[in-house]
């Protein structure tokens, strides 16, 4: 014995099943396409945050550099290179330029035989 629907009933039904449809539809659509432009997303960040960091470290390297070079032309240090006299005022001014330089912890000389 067939169930008869009537027109209300069969619209109804209808309804149901393409709402059904279309939500598959769409998450699989979400699913395919977004999630694989939230992981682009997350990628482009994290090249872009990388790139970013490379470059503060790269200017730390520069810096440092620069600063290695300036202490070694100074016209002081040199002297006590030569003589080893003065100690005291080397190791003055190498506490007050670690002090203004915030990215130094200290500074040291280290000769040829380690101390």
């Amino acid at each position: 014995m067939l169930f008869k629907l009537s027109n209300t009933n069969q619209l109804f039904l209808i309804f149901i099943l393409f709402s059904i449809l279309l939500s598959v539809v769409h998450n699989i659509i979400e699913d395919t396409f977004f999630q694989n432009s939230a992981k682009k997303v997350a990628l482009d960040n994290a090249i872009k945050k990388t790139a970013e960091r490379e470059g503060v470290f790269q200017n730390f390297i520069y810096s440092s550099e620069q600063t290695l070079k300036a202490l070694r032309e100074n016209e002081s240090f040199i002297n006590y290179l030569n003589t080893q006299t003065n100690e005291d005022e080397i190791q003055r001014w190498f506490l007050s330029f670690s002090q203004s330089h915030v990215n130094f912890m200290q500074l040291r000389y280290i000769d040829k035989n380690g101390l």
